[in-house]
């Protein structure tokens, strides 16, 4: 998420909501596209395998 983000602003994109923590998920990002469109970027943090 955080690479994302901050190749958003290199390609005309904006970061809508900085990279954030997600207890359990693991890291968010929501950029927006040059026309506006927003979505959301997740790098999952995956439970460790047993």
């Amino acid at each position: 998420a955080d690479e994302f983000a901050a190749k958003a602003a290199e390609h005309q994109g904006k970061v809508v909501v900085a990279p954030f923590d997600a207890p359990g998920v693991g890291r968010m990002a929501v950029i927006s596209d040059p026309q506006g469109v927003k979505f959301s970027v997740i790098a999952l943090k995956l439970p460790d395998a047993a």
